[in-house]
């Protein structure tokens, strides 16, 4: 019980309820009250005293919070001024009403009087400080009328004012103080109403109307003042005058509670939107209908003032009838303005928008629809789940169901008119409670080209990780190919031609071969392959292939060349020309089961703008190779798509879909270009063009140089971090009579050159090793011997050589390699 007792004597509202419970006991008291009994006149005066010490105290208190708070220099002032108006008034006031009762004085003093004009010019002083807010230039004709019609209004009730409380005096002294009073007293009234809509703050607004319903009691106490034939406290006058101070007092107690709740200055005080008809409007219906009935009652001193408030009142009420109708009519014109660029704004977008009303059905359909989904594709009244297919219902269920609360985003497949499909990325917000909409908004945004280039990226990343892999598993393979295959040559030569373990051992060397071709393969398709690009004539390399080809396709199918004889001379790789042909002729042979015409046809081919046929072959001289077949063609999708890794419309027993990929990227390492014409039905035709080189074609040799003397003398310096490759190596190099010094690394080679006191004649290194690659081992070993030639080996090349390894060495042998290729291409490294 006790801490409630405590909370409500500390509430911040207690202050007001004792006021509350103050001002009806003393109103209660003035409507029953016996007047002339000496308690009732000791009720009727000390009533008064606190009041305006009271007003004064909560004036003072808010110009304090003012300060507190950050509203600004202004507000505080105008409180001090409103306490200091207070003041002045209780005092006047007190004074006036002591001197009455003591002296029963019937005229004023000059220097009470000069305290009413201080406080009624006080009042008006605080009213102007309180900050005002401009209105839009749109609203500030309006302004000005209204601030016009109260003018004139309060003229008019001042003129009334005149008639019936300063026209009775008869004192000239007395007459001259009254209009003093009567001026200030009707400014008061047209400041604060001026101040009650063109304050900044809503709290100083609300003041304003609690201050001049006080001024309103003041001048209707006034004038209830001179009806009667004498004043005595407790007279219907005083109930009057308490009001005005009740007024006052709330005013100052509504502004100490906006204070203290941080409330002074609301967001919305900034809108400087004008919204001040109402009072206006009051005061002149006021001041038209006391004006009539002056005139029935005294029409004698009323007809005059009558008509020329009247004349004025109208001029303005039209004038300002005029100025809403003109600027109704500039927001009727701004909002058909903004309704056209609305309506061109969604015509002209991109994106899709949707209206979606109850049970999932459209209600509004902008005119991109047809943009990204053609014309009829959407159409208003059609259910949301008839556009979608089955398996995206699920991500829109919310929507469809209407559950939907927040803005979301969502993604789906819509169809398009002709029957496709679009992937959509759309942003719903909920706008059901909005009456111009009625539903949920959807914006939508055509992602199918953006999905597709994801899509490709996600690909070619996946591709970009198999293609790494496939490098280092062929690298540690093609080292154990080496091994095998070089052991095998070496025991070949020590077993007799025609025993039986000869024959196993050519099967292995056979086997070797097999799996050193599924490692080219594997490279070829990873772009990690050795490649050897040499000068050649390609009708020399198809010439090789003739047999093969006729071997690799059934009897059912004729093989045709037909071969230039003048072909130009291309700089390509022997090896892997030889495998872009036998996959094309893979191809061509699935595509004929029933037999055929397998032809392939070299000719020269001058480019004098650039070719439409092939895409991205520009002005040039080419050599043209086209394999074409009787096959079974292909569909325009099935076209677009055969160059893609792992697509095939073959079963998975007879292909994984790398064949044409490799294809296209071995013409495109050589430069070339490559393109595909065929029609269901009729056959296929590739055509492959490669640029024409200017060099003559090398001559290269097949067989090694005799062993002789002179190569004893030549010193090799080997270098592999695998010991089977070593060993191998060595042993086919020493057999054919060179000195072998082997390292298993890079540091281990430059160590030993450091220590060998007679130079190496040739470096034979391998290219991936650990902690000092071949590249590194090279460009140290160019610091120390910059003429020796150099022979790389490698079944991986991870990036280019280098300058077709011209700079950096002058062959490169690739794994797994015969013991007559390393010999041979030592020998031609070395020299004589």
């Amino acid at each position: 019980m006790i801490p409630r007792v405590r909370a409500a004597l500390c509430s911040p509202y207690l202050g007001d309820g004792v006021a509350a419970l103050y001002a009806v006991a003393y109103l209660a008291w003035a409507a029953v009250h016996e007047s002339g009994t000496p308690l009732n006149d000791f009720i009727a005066d000390a009533a008064f005293y606190p009041l305006g010490l009271t007003v004064c105290w909560l004036a003072l208190r808010n110009a304090r919070a003012a300060s507190r708070t950050g509203l600004g220099v202004r507000d505080s002032v105008a409180w001090r001024l409103l306490a200091a108006s207070a003041l002045t008034l209780w005092i006047s006031g007190t004074a006036w009403a002591n001197l009455v009762k003591l002296t029963g004085l019937t005229s004023t003093p000059g220097w009470i009087h000069g305290l009413e004009y201080l406080q009624l010019s006080l009042t008006i002083a605080a009213c102007l400080t309180f900050p005002a807010r401009r209105p839009v230039p749109r609203a500030r004709v309006r302004f000005w009328l209204d601030v016009a019609l109260m003018l004139v209004a309060s003229g008019a009730l001042a003129a009334l004012y005149r008639s019936s409380v300063i026209a009775p005096v008869s004192n000239v002294e007395w007459l001259n103080l009254v209009i003093v009073r009567a001026a200030l007293d009707w400014g008061v009234f047209f400041t604060l109403a001026v101040g009650v809509f063109h304050k900044r703050d809503r709290t100083i607004r609300v003041v304003a109307a609690c201050l001049l319903a006080a001024n309103i009691c003041v001048l209707m106490a006034n004038w209830l003042l001179t009806t009667l034939p004498s004043y005595r406290a407790g007279n219907p006058v005083d109930a009057l005058w308490f009001s005005a101070w009740v007024l006052k007092a709330a005013a100052a107690r509504y502004a100490w509670h906006r204070y203290r709740l941080g409330r002074g200055r609301d967001e919305s005080d900034d809108d400087s939107e004008f919204r001040g008809a109402a009072l206006p409007r009051a005061i002149v219906a006021t001041a038209f209908v006391l004006l009539v009935y002056e005139v029935f009652t005294d029409p004698s001193g009323a007809i005059r003032v009558f008509v020329y408030a009247a004349a004025a009142m109208g001029t303005l009420l039209v004038s300002r009838q005029v100025a809403e109708l003109r600027e109704s009519r500039r927001l009727f014109e701004d909002q058909l303005a903004l309704e056209a660029r609305f309506r061109s704004l969604i015509q002209n977008s991109s994106d899709i928008v949707l209206v979606i009303g109850d049970e999932g059905r459209i209600s509004y359909v902008s005119p991109s629809a047809s943009h990204a989904l053609g014309n009829g594709a959407i159409e208003v009244g059609s259910a949301l789940r008839d556009l979608v297919p089955a398996d995206d219902l699920a991500g829109l269920a919310p929507l469809l169901d209407g559950t939907l609360r927040d803005s979301n985003r969502l993604a789906c497949r819509m169809r398009t008119a002709t029957g496709g499909w679009r992937d959509i990325e759309m942003l719903s917000t909920d706008l059901r409670s909005d009456p111009a909409v009625g539903g949920f908004v959807l914006n939508g945004r055509d992602v199918t080209d953006r999905n597709d280039v994801e899509r490709k990226l996600r690909h070619t990343q996946k591709l970009e990780a198999i293609s790494h892999l496939a490098g280092g598993i062929a690298h540690d393979f093609n080292n154990a190919l080496t091994a095998i295959r070089g052991s095998t040559e070496l025991l070949l030569e020590e077993v007799p031609p025609t025993s039986s373990t000869a024959a196993d051992l050519g099967n292995i060397t056979e086997a070797v071969d097999r799996a050193a071709a599924v490692t080219g393969q594997l490279l070829a398709f990873s772009r990690r392959q050795a490649v050897q690009r040499k000068v050649l004539d390609f009708n020399m390399v198809l010439a090789g292939l003739g047999p093969l080809l006729r071997q690799l396709v059934t009897d059912r199918i004729e093989v045709r060349l037909q071969c230039s004889p003048s072909l130009w001379p291309i700089k390509a790789d022997p090896g892997q020309l030889e495998q872009v042909i036998i996959n094309l002729a893979t191809n061509a042979r699935d595509a004929m089961p029933r037999g055929g015409s397998l032809r392939i046809t070299t000719t020269n081919r001058t480019i004098t703008a650039p070719s439409l046929d092939i895409r991205g072959a520009e002005a040039g001289e080419y050599v043209s190779i086209i394999v074409s077949d009787d096959g079974v063609g292909m569909s325009e999708t099935v076209r677009l798509r055969i160059f893609e890794p792992f697509f095939s419309t073959k079963s998975r027993d007879k292909g994984m879909g790398l064949g044409l990929a490799m294809v296209q990227r071995i013409v495109a390492q050589s430069d070339g270009h490559i393109a595909v014409e065929s029609t269901e039905g009729q056959g296929t035709a590739f055509t492959i063009l490669f640029p024409r080189t200017m060099d003559a074609p090398e001559v290269s040799a097949d067989t090694p140089p005799p062993p002789g003397l002179v190569r004893a003398r030549r010193r090799v310096l080997l270098v592999d971090d695998e010991p089977g490759v070593r060993t191998v190596v060595r042993r086919m190099l020493e057999r054919a009579g060179y000195q072998v010094l082997d390292a298993a690394g890079g540091r281990e080679a430059l160590a030993i050159l450091d220590a060998e006191s007679t130079a190496v004649d040739l470096l034979l290194t391998d290219l991936v090793m650990p902690e000092m690659d071949g590249r590194q081992l090279i460009a140290r070993f160019r610091e120390r011997c910059p003429t020796t030639p150099i022979v790389c080996m490698t079944g991986f090349a991870g990036e280019p050589i280098g300058g077709d390894g011209a700079d950096i060495a002058t062959t490169v042998v690739t794994k797994p390699f015969s013991s007559d290729t390393l010999v041979r291409v030592v020998s031609e490294a070395v020299g004589p």
